[in-house]
């Protein structure tokens, strides 16, 4: 006490601003899984998809208006919202949330073990090519924006689904060479 409590307000703050450090590196070790995730993939356990209330046509229906929107955002150089949109058509089809729904992540933190996992992606035809086109649109914003080690990662997940896809091969040699250069 005394003073102008500004030395003990900064003390606190980086008593604080510390533990939550220290907390945070504890945790990530329970969530090795999750933080492998695609950004995606990691959003859909917080903010869960509202088209999934949908019937599966009306949500293919959906995701392709998405997608369309997409490619006009990208167009207008718009690439936040693009790669949004496209996140919304892929967590439709490829999501994690909670497990059991209500576990209180906020509270007792992210962990592998409290998480189901949802994998549509190879359900039908028309689904699979709509998530194939979106992982190629999503690595061809990520090459544009130098951001090397995303559009590898969207390759990848790309290739699970296609794995002769000559875009999404020759998208992530370039990330490659260009990641090798810096």
């Amino acid at each position: 006490f005394g003073g102008d409590g500004n030395a003990n307000g900064n003390d606190f703050q980086s008593m604080l601003s510390t533990a939550a450090k220290i907390k945070g590196q504890q945790l990530k070790k329970e969530r090795k899984l999750f933080e492998t995730y695609l950004p995606y993939l990691q959003n859909s356990y917080f903010k869960p998809n509202p088209l999934h209330t949908l019937e599966l046509k009306q949500q293919i229906v959906k995701a392709q208006e998405y997608k369309t929107k997409a490619i006009e955002c990208y167009h207008n150089e718009n690439y936040q919202q693009s790669i949004t949109l496209l996140h919304q058509v892929l967590s439709l089809f490829h999501y994690i949330q909670p497990k059991p729904l209500n576990y209180n992540w906020r509270e007792q933190g992210i962990k592998d073990n409290k998480i189901s996992y949802y994998d549509l992606r190879k359900k039908t035809i028309p689904i699979q090519e709509l998530i194939v086109q979106c992982y190629r649109n999503c690595s061809l914003i990520h090459l544009k924006l130098k951001e090397y080690q995303l559009c590898i990662k969207y390759c990848q997940e790309s290739l699970t689904l296609n794995e002769n896809d000559v875009k999404i091969l020759y998208r992530q040699a370039q990330s490659y060479l260009e990641l090798a250069q810096q």
